[in-house]
């Protein structure tokens, strides 16, 4: 598996299977995960993806974004075709602008993994186990800052 978190994107919602396409690999499956906390509100919003790639291979992603004051920014409500075709009007009318009206970064976690015959239910557990142990990790980060880093730090691990 490979737990990535990513470079900022500015202002506008980065979903990765499009770049997992443009590297030749398929979408077979695609859901949003909107999950919550107790309490009722956001605890992590992700999409949970399933590819198909060359040579029969099997790969299965779940990603999230988040700015830089650690809030998840949830991916868009799922419009089909109109709602990609408005996504992409407004973001092209807007991209000039983009940089100059207060960005936001947003930086994306990814835990991706690929292999020769489909992820067992048991595997795809673990990969969304790490997934959200990268996902909190990146925003304890982002929202602490630097106040945390005189306290040790700890290891990346499922059991966090």
């Amino acid at each position: 598996a490979v737990i990535s978190i990513d470079f900022p994107f500015y202002r506008r919602w980065h979903d990765l299977c499009g770049c997992y396409a443009g590297s030749g690999w398929s979408e077979a499956t695609k859901e949003t995960v909107r999950e919550t906390n107790g309490e009722g509100g956001p605890a992590c919003e992700f999409v949970r993806a399933t590819l198909r790639g060359p040579s029969d291979a099997y790969g299965y992603l779940n990603f999230a974004n988040i700015n830089e004051d650690g809030r998840v920014v949830a991916p868009p409500e799922q419009l089909g075709d109109f709602g990609y075709l408005v996504n992409r009007f407004i973001h092209t009318a807007q991209h000039a602008r983009q940089i100059s009206l207060n960005p936001r970064k947003l930086f994306q976690v990814q835990v991706w993994n690929s292999q020769g015959s489909p992820q067992s239910p048991q595997q795809r557990e673990e990969l969304e186990s790490l997934f959200f142990v990268a996902f909190h990790h990146l925003q304890r980060e982002l929202k602490h800052g630097d106040a945390h880093l005189a306290a040790p730090r700890a290891k990346l691990s499922p059991s966090d």
